[in-house]
């Protein structure tokens, strides 16, 4: 090797070392190269590891789980997204299911059109990108799976949702799976060198640079292998977008998709934050941002209640969640307590009503109508909470179950301070909030439109602070005040916090 190449070739490799800009692509042919798709078969059949897909009794329980949930039924037509080697579409199928399966590589899609040929399934195997995809209201749900969602830059991920969108009929779902900053932490950076004569890059004598670079402030991590053999230097990126829970829901919620179940993996293990990976169920909905300057969505939201106040109260459970006794064993017989958005009366307001004095509030008449006509011994305040006159340091705790996103965010800071105002010293607060910070939107709501409008955990608990009031506790609350294990698909922070002891009246 001359002087010069060899300059020239460490000078390449210099400057392929060097951090690249977010989401600069590397070598175009990846997937279907001859040798790497070779290899990479080799590593998606590999069952010692999850390197390219999980192993097969991990595929076999999320299968399995996606089943008995409910989530996919026998006769659900399926589009796999990314489908590889077929590992997920043959069990599909197995399971009574009609499957699409799109993958890039005819290399993997060979090796499934055998399988299914020799285990006797029909399914529809094409390769094509999955941004190529042109179906049109076809399926009943979609699934893509190991977290190859998080390959892609925030516009093509977007695009690939828009897409999704499309193909799926008008109730349809879309279920796949990101990883966590969490997750990338305990991955690490690979940065190392190795020499091969044969290898997953190459069949010949090559050598390998691998390179981790961390984009933290996007939450993106690079990949990067720079391969040198006899005829030239090729680079190969792999891009990783991880995600919270909050930064994927309002993705889907700004291409139409709205989630109605989370897990910590699609095996259905309950979702608690700090998880490496976030499994998601999400729905093809009819959810549109609020940009209309003359709409009155607190009306929205009165009119709107006032319409579905009988399904409401039919549909929700009797009693509230266990974890109201955080504020309950704090309050003695007899304490003054305002249900601020208290709805029907039931169960809140009932169950309060019990032990002490209920102040309830409600923007909906038609929610106080019912709420009289349940005999409830309570107070009930047909109003709106922003503008109702109540006496100051009358309460010794307040509650607030789903009701401060139906009002505009804006006023939640002004809210706090009037619930605040209103507490006695060392009174409580027991209300429900949010873990996303949401744009407001309008959604189809027991037949209704119904409008929220939050923010997410970090701004509450600032802004609680900032009110003067100290969070004692943090739990959290499902749907219609169930458990969060019984619906996870809507789980919502419950705050306990007090205001000083010594507060200025």
């Amino acid at each position: 090797m001359t002087d010069k190449k060899y300059t020239d070739i460490l000078s390449l490799i210099l400057r392929y070392s060097q951090k690249p800009p977010l989401f600069e692509p590397g070598e175009a042919r990846f997937w279907d190269d001859p040798h790497i798709s070779k290899s990479m078969l080799e590593a998606h059949l590999n069952p010692d590891h999850d390197a390219a897909s999980r192993r097969p009794d991990t595929i076999d329980r999320e299968v399995e789980h996606l089943v008995s949930s409910g989530t996919l039924r026998p006769g659900d037509r399926v589009l796999d997204l990314g489908c590889g080697p077929g590992l997920y579409a043959s069990r599909l199928a197995g399971k009574g299911m009609k499957v699409t399966g799109v993958d890039i590589s005819q290399r993997s899609l060979n090796y499934a059109i055998a399988q299914a040929k020799e285990q006797g399934l029909d399914i529809d195997y094409r390769c094509m990108n999955f941004f190529d995809i042109d179906y049109s209201g076809d399926f009943d749900a979609a699934i893509q799976t190991h977290g190859e969602m998080c390959t892609f830059p925030d516009a093509k991920r977007d695009e690939l949702f828009a897409k999704i969108h499309q193909t799926l009929k008008p109730d349809g779902l879309f279920i796949f799976d990101v990883t966590t900053r969490a997750q990338r932490a305990k991955a690490g950076k690979q940065n190392g060198w190795y020499a091969s004569d044969g290898g997953f890059w190459r069949s010949g004598t090559h050598l390998v640079l691998e390179q981790g670079f961390d984009y933290s402030e996007d939450n993106v991590w690079l990949d990067q292998y720079t391969v040198v053999d006899e005829e030239k230097i090729s680079v190969y990126r792999n891009w990783f977008h991880d995600h919270t829970l909050q930064s994927i829901r309002q993705a889907l919620q700004n291409t139409g998709f709205v989630i109605v179940n989370v897990w910590n993996d699609l095996a259905g293990t309950p979702y608690e934050e700090g998880g490496d990976w976030i499994a998601i169920v999400s729905q093809r909905s009819k959810i549109r941002p609020v940009n209309d300057a003359t709409v009155d969505y607190k009306d929205l939201v009165r009119r709107s209640y006032d319409r579905l106040a009988a399904e409401y109260e039919e549909k929700r459970q009797a009693e509230p969640p266990a974890v109201i006794h955080l504020l309950t064993d704090r309050l003695s017989d007899g304490a003054n307590v305002l249900d601020i958005g208290c709805g029907v009366g039931i169960p809140v307001a009932h169950t309060l009503a019990r032990r002490f004095k209920v102040t309830g509030v409600d923007i909906s008449g038609g929610m106080i109508n019912r709420a009289l006509a349940n005999d409830i011994d309570a107070t009930f305040i047909h109003g709106d909470i922003m503008s109702v006159e109540l006496p100051p340091a009358s309460f010794d705790a307040a509650t607030a179950f789903y009701s401060i996103f139906h009002l505009p965010r804006e006023e939640h800071p002004d809210l706090l301070r009037r619930i605040y105002g209103w507490l006695k010293p060392g009174g409580y607060l027991l209300a429900t909030f949010s873990y996303c910070n949401d744009a407001p939107y309008t959604d189809d709501y027991f037949g209704v439109t119904m409008y929220w409008s939050n923010y997410g955990l970090e701004e509450y608990d600032k802004m609680l602070g900032e009110t003067g009031f100290k969070i004692l506790e943090i739990g959290a609350v499902g749907a219609g005040y169930k458990d969060p294990g019984e619906a996870p698909g809507e789980r919502h922070p419950l705050i306990l916090a007090q205001t000083s002891p010594a507060k200025a009246e």
